[in-house]
């Protein structure tokens, strides 16, 4: 049987990728924003893509300056009603931002609300259940930052919960600091702890991102998630190392370098956020954006090898820049590592370390 073929279309600035399921189709949309462009056109373009594919959001990630971010939310909600999903709504700075959209085609999607809110959106196929978690905030923005980010966790438990799933299901998180490097350290702590209570070990952590970023409700941090229960007894579901890093427990933070699941259809990566940081954990190349840019596209590319993959298997990626002024310079170097259009949103942020000044996340899929 010759393995099912992913569609990838790119037209008027934004890039699609259709990925065939065993029973529905994921699809990942990724749409930049252009200086002076207006966010609900923007995202009234979006929708159009996804309706003409009978697609429906799962997950909205809009990075942008929060009166347009927020207008962009709101006309995607618009747009899709009745139908309800959870958006997570950040503003990293003033550089680029745009918006990526998780949706599904083919499968019936169950919104699950904390509260009133859409918190996550859960489908499944005959390989797994898929529970993507959006817009997590403390709901306490002025309690200290260590007792956010537990309540932020909490919420993410809850989610999953109602969606019949446990954390051990977690593939990837995100978390979004409005001031990251005073308290990242304190961050680790909690989630390490938290995950060690509730039985998770470093070694089974899931993939995530952790960077700077502003919300609407003034909280010290906001979140998100995706959390795969498998059904199949092959559905493999297992975290990767770096070929060319360290494992991130080995200096506190919680997290795997990647996660592979492996399904009948499709095997997908999913990468944390990668930068430029060496086999025994330390930055290098402070200093210089173009060698850490490099750097990082070489561990990014050895851990897609380690899997059989290349550049031109990524489905969604975003690359933060510490200095808005980098990414017209730099974002050139990001085009060549891919042959064709890459998925690609570029964002002003804070990395964990003081030093970094660049990091990319990328998810990629192949065939069986």
């Amino acid at each position: 049987m010759n393995p099912p073929e992913i569609e990838r279309l790119a037209a008027n600035g934004i890039s699609l990728t259709v990925m065939p399921g065993n029973g529905a189709q994921e699809l990942c949309l990724t749409a930049p924003a252009a200086p002076g462009a207006s966010w609900p056109e923007l995202a009234g373009r979006a929708a159009r893509l996804l309706r003409d594919r009978n697609a429906v959001p799962v997950k909205a990630d809009i990075f942008g300056p929060l009166p347009l971010a927020a207008a962009a939310a709101d006309a995607l909600k618009k747009e899709f009603s009745p139908a309800l999903f959870p958006a997570t709504v950040i503003d990293p700075g003033a550089g680029a931002g745009g918006l990526q959209l998780h949706a599904v085609a083919g499968a019936t999607v169950r919104t699950i609300l904390l509260g009133s809110v859409p918190a996550a959106c859960v489908y499944g196929d005959a390989d797994a259940d898929y529970c993507y978690i959006g817009g997590v905030l403390p709901p306490d923005p002025r309690a200290p930052g260590g007792a956010q980010a537990l309540a932020a966790l909490e919420r993410i438990e809850a989610a999953l919960a109602a969606a019949d799933m446990r954390l051990s299901d977690l593939a990837r998180t995100w978390f979004y600091f409005a001031d990251i490097l005073p308290w990242y350290a304190e961050f680790n702590s909690v989630r390490s702890r938290f995950f060690e209570e509730k039985s998770i070990s470093a070694a089974a952590a899931p993939a995530s991102t952790g960077v700077s970023g502003g919300n609407a409700a003034g909280a010290a941090l906001a979140a998100s998630a995706l959390a795969i229960k498998r059904k199949l007894p092959g559905a493999a579901f297992a975290p990767l190392p770096s070929p060319l890093q360290c494992p991130a427990p080995a200096y506190g933070s919680a997290f795997s370098r990647a996660v592979e699941v492996r399904a009948a259809a499709l095997n997908k990566l999913y990468i944390s956020g990668t930068a430029s940081i060496d086999a025994a954990g330390n930055t290098v190349h402070a200093g210089d954006t173009r060698a850490q840019i490099a750097r990082t596209l070489e561990v990014v590319k050895a851990i897609l090898a380690s899997r059989g993959m290349e550049a031109g298997h990524i489905t969604r990626a975003i690359a933060y820049f510490r200095n808005a002024g980098d990414i017209a310079r730099f974002s050139g170097l990001l085009r060549e590592l891919a042959p064709g259009p890459l998925p690609l949103l570029t964002v002003e942020s804070f990395i964990c370390r003081d030093e970094l000044l660049f990091e990319l996340e990328a998810d990629a899929a192949a065939g069986v």
